[in-house]
């Protein structure tokens, strides 16, 4: 599958890319873990954009705040003043404390400034899914350059995709899917993906293999172990997506 613009004949996925950061070693989606993937050598990072309730692009996974933060309630009904008074470290080790939820925005000019690929994953809140693509691709468009390194959008919402096609062309994009649930093929041609990332127990001997077949690469995800990541290597994965980017690149 040749897919248009700078896309085409674009380099391959690093083989290992840190899973919001480094999150077996740092609090995920910080500067404070993304300073932390750096270190391990890594040079590609996955993040998750989504909108407070003011529609500030923040790096956070969870639809609530209480898991990695000590704050409460819905990310989209908390403006991102309130957010960006919380601890997002503390929970994670005493160290930390302090770390706050970062924007897109800082997150973008710090990886740019430092020449680390990234992986931004759409991240909606339900019903959310449009306007949190939009506001994450203007982001984007202000704070990373033709000639900065690598960006590769990925959402599990087609509509954030079929938002990022047709808004962003060039940019690369990645289909996520948990099981490569059925259409997955045929979202792959449509979307003229870039990669298809998927859950590394729906990796068989041969599913690398059909993805690539489509054009696309393939990235595994979360694979904290290097015997899980031995036998994906070994079955024709392209990337490894790991909490753990400083045991994995120390074996590779």
């Amino acid at each position: 599958m040749k897919q248009e613009g700078k896309i085409q004949g674009m380099k391959k996925l690093p083989k290992i890319i840190g899973h919001r950061g480094a999150a077996g070693l740092a609090p995920e989606n910080t500067l404070a873990g993304f300073r932390k993937t750096v270190e391990t050598g890594v040079r590609m990072i996955e993040l998750d954009a989504k909108l407070t309730s003011d529609s500030h692009v923040i790096v956070f996974h969870d639809e609530t705040l209480e898991r990695t933060t000590d704050g409460q309630g819905a990310v989209a009904e908390t403006s991102y003043e309130a957010i960006a008074k919380l601890d997002a470290g503390r929970w994670f080790a005493p160290e930390y404390e302090g770390t706050r939820v970062p924007l897109l925005s800082d997150t973008l000019d710090y990886f740019r400034e430092n020449d680390i690929a990234v992986n931004v994953e759409i991240k909606p809140c339900p019903g959310r899914e449009r306007e949190t693509a939009l506001k994450t691709l203007e982001v984007l468009a202000a704070h990373w350059s033709e000639d900065a390194p690598l960006v590769v959008i990925s959402s599990f919402q087609r509509l954030c995709l079929d938002l990022a096609q047709e808004q962003a062309p060039h940019w690369p994009r990645a289909l996520l899917t948990h099981h490569f649930e059925d259409g997955w093929k045929e979202a792959v041609k449509e979307l003229k993906a870039y990669s298809v990332h998927g859950n590394f127990a729906a990796f068989g001997k041969t599913r690398a293999m059909d993805v690539q077949l489509l054009g696309a690469q393939a990235a595994a995800y979360t694979v904290n172990d290097i015997e899980t990541t031995k036998i994906l290597f070994s079955a024709g994965v392209d990337s490894i997506i790991t909490d753990r980017p400083d045991m994995l690149a120390a074996w590779l």
